[in-house]
């Protein structure tokens, strides 16, 4: 793939506070090194200022120097892969203008910016790549509806000029021109949403924002796809929502353009999840958005490439390849990840997770949970509910569980119990249990767990039947439940 062209109106002066360092692809794809001090070593060395891990990065590869008129100039260091200039092989020290890429060994590809203007400018060129994709769709339906308007005045100056006129007739067709006004005036709202460089960041209901992003989407897409949005639940986030937008307008029409001409479906669910943190040491709650396709999918090689600046497999003229990774970095400056799965024919699933911001959430730590669960497990999980705030007691047997819940005051809210616990089963533990107190909700963990709880469960108090070495952040959603309808 060619090297993009730098604009002109890029090659300026800059402030050496706003020039940076890009990782266009390698290992630190994606990572911004801004440019401090008067020089600065790039290579694999600890001693280097910008270190780089790749196997071909020599421990002093390259120097980055500004000269006393501000400008940064890049050389060699004698490294045995060599450093490119815009693909040419350095043999001094040469002048770096805003746009210029500089290649390191033969994975590292960096790109030298005035930080924010070029980002400014990245992402209003990936905003008119995206309203472009929307035109097509919209121009139609809005042409739809001035054709309504039109054949609605035409009939009432019609009737107007008539005897008798139709007075049920011209409020039907008045009727129907104030939907179709209505409609019109969304329309060209979203898109001005969509336009808008920049929002403020403020609390809003994802979920929503996600079903607007479809409605919108909806217009641009054949009627050959089938899009389907389901969100069962409000989400609520701290973010800019004009730039949320952007992100799934690009997503629901990267899953279009991998359908292409045949049919096929996009479903888009909002849903909130509880995440353990890798140390199990605290619990987070996060936003999920998943747009999934039954598209073309992805290879390995193009799933590792694909949030990549400037990458693209469309045909020439068709994207710029900013889309996803325009989306990619407003999702990480938000605080959030996105994750792909993806097989060549099996469709492709995009996975979007953002901060959960709900002051006023129920709150549920404090609650006392009392845990039956034997060996290393049950340590795992007296941590995970523990992160999430709950005061925790762990037991390894049936018999003891029955005690300690007897002899506890106050009483224990939630209490998660595995079905093969010593001496007296899980289920055995919970009935009397239930009998001791009414009100007391539980978990039981079983080797597969099931897709529901049985009536027998139920009248137990049980709120889930989970996995035994399943997902810690669903046993963590599921005492929140049971702590919730004590």
């Amino acid at each position: 793939m060619n090297a993009p062209q730098t604009p002109p109106t890029l090659a300026l002066r800059h402030d050496t506070e706003e020039a940076r360092l890009v990782a266009l692809s390698g290992d630190h794809v994606g990572q911004v090194f801004p440019l401090v001090g008067d020089a600065l070593t790039i290579g694999r060395g600890a001693d280097a200022q910008i270190e780089l891990l790749a196997d071909d990065i020599s421990r002093a590869h390259a120097r980055l120097a500004r000269r006393s008129d501000g400008e940064w100039t890049v050389e060699d260091l004698g490294s045995r892969n060599g450093t490119f200039l815009n693909g040419m092989p350095l043999e001094r020290a040469e002048r770096l203008r805003a746009g210029d890429q500089i290649q390191l060994g033969t994975e590292s590809l960096l790109a030298f910016v005035v930080h924010r203007d070029v980002e400014r400018r990245v992402m209003q060129l990936q905003k008119m790549e995206a309203v472009g994709q929307l035109a097509g769709g919209i121009a139609h339906d809005l042409a739809n509806m001035l054709n309504v308007l039109t054949a609605t005045l035409a009939f009432i100056k019609m009737q107007v000029d008539a005897p008798r006129p139709d007075r049920g007739g011209m409020q039907e067709s008045l009727e129907e021109s104030d939907e179709a006004l209505s409609r019109a005036s969304d329309l060209t709202r979203r898109l001005l949403d969509l336009s808008r460089s920049r929002g403020d960041v403020r609390a809003f209901d994802l979920g929503e924002s996600v079903r607007d992003t479809a409605r919108l989407c909806r217009h641009a897409i054949g009627d050959h796809i089938a899009l389907e949005v389901e969100c069962a639940h409000a989400l609520p986030v701290l973010a800019d929502s004009n730039q949320l937008h952007q992100v799934f307008v690009n997503l629901i029409m990267n899953s279009a353009d991998a359908i292409g001409e045949q049919r096929g479906s996009i479903h888009v669910m909002c849903r909130r999840k509880a995440i353990v943190t890798a140390t199990s040491a605290s619990v987070a709650n996060v936003a999920v958005v998943e747009v999934t396709d039954d598209g073309c999918g992805m290879d390995e090689a193009t799933r590792e490439r694909v949030l990549e600046p400037f990458f693209t497999t469309k045909p020439s003229g068709k994207g710029t390849g900013l889309g996803l990774a325009t989306a990619h970095n407003i999702v990480t400056r938000h605080g959030g990840s996105i994750e792909i799965e993806s097989e060549p024919g099996d469709g492709t699933r995009f996975r979007v997770l953002l901060p959960i911001h709900d002051p006023h959430a129920a709150d549920t730590h404090g609650s006392r949970v009392l845990v039956a669960v034997s060996g290393e497990r049950g340590e795992a999980v007296c941590q995970a509910l523990t992160g999430a705030g709950y005061t925790v007691a762990l037991v390894d047997d049936g018999p003891t569980a029955v005690r300690e819940f007897e002899r506890a005051e106050p009483r224990f809210d939630v209490v998660v119990a595995e079905r093969e616990l010593p001496q007296l089963g899980g289920v055995d533990v919970l009935s009397i249990i239930s009998r001791l107190d009414m009100d007391v909700r539980s978990v039981l963990l079983s080797a597969a767990g099931a897709d529901g709880v049985d009536n027998k469960l139920r009248t137990l108090g049980c709120v889930a039947e989970l996995a035994r070495d399943g997902d810690l952040g669903e046993l963590v959603e599921a005492v929140e439940r049971g702590a919730g309808k004590r």
